[in-house]
């Protein structure tokens, strides 16, 4: 899956998968090789202040789906 944009459409666009899909863990792969570094760290640095921050309580916590059943795999044992 590939989410790219500013930082109020990515949250947008994770939301979406949030609500379709449970998410114990998100992995975050930014291209680098063809990226000067200032603009890489400047699109991390968003991602560190801007997105994440709205989903820390969300990822891999037990939560109604769309078809209402609760993810199971995201509860405590």
């Amino acid at each position: 899956m590939l989410i790219v944009g500013s930082p109020s459409t990515v949250c947008k666009q994770i939301e979406t998968v949030l609500n379709y899909a449970p998410v114990e863990y998100f992995w975050l792969f930014m291209q680098n090789e063809s990226i000067p570094q200032n603009k890489l760290m400047r699109s991390l640095e968003l991602m560190t202040t801007k997105v994440w921050p709205n989903f820390t309580d969300v990822i891999g916590k037990a939560r109604p789906l769309v078809n209402g059943i609760i993810d199971a795999a995201a509860q405590p044992n």
